[in-house]
């Protein structure tokens, strides 16, 4: 992204001032680059520490993964998989059925309106 940004950046700056074609090629060229190595080593940053997370989880026992299936062959299917890959205590959990459906709407979500007394592991004064 801070290649295609800076490139874009630079060449629309190069540009404005009357440069040649080729200086904006060249110049856009050169900005992207340096953009896209920067972008590489913070991705790489990023990666890295998120491995050794994953890593001290794993160390420590486990890791905990949510899968969301909308259908009941889904969740055999998600099931399935997991176990066969060596996932340990796999189950799955029901949700009602009006909340279950897709919907980008957060009214539709499982706890909407639910008071947080009645979920949280501590009371919350509304």
């Amino acid at each position: 992204m801070l290649a295609y940004v800076g490139g874009a950046a630079t060449a629309g700056v190069i540009g404005v001032a009357g440069a040649p074609l080729t200086t904006i090629l060249i110049g856009a060229g050169l900005v992207g680059g340096v953009g896209g190595l920067i972008g590489a080593g913070l991705a790489r940053l990023v990666g890295d520490r998120r491995a050794a997370e994953i890593h001290s989880h794993l160390a420590a026992g486990g890791l905990l993964l949510w899968v969301r299936t909308w259908h009941r062959d889904d969740e055999r299917r998600a099931a399935a998989i997991l176990t066969k890959h060596s996932a340990r205590d796999v189950h799955v959990h029901s949700v009602p059925q009006h909340a279950a459906a897709p919907s980008p709407s957060i009214e539709a979500a499982p706890l909407n309106g639910a008071r947080s007394a009645e979920w949280a592991p501590f009371a919350i004064d509304e």
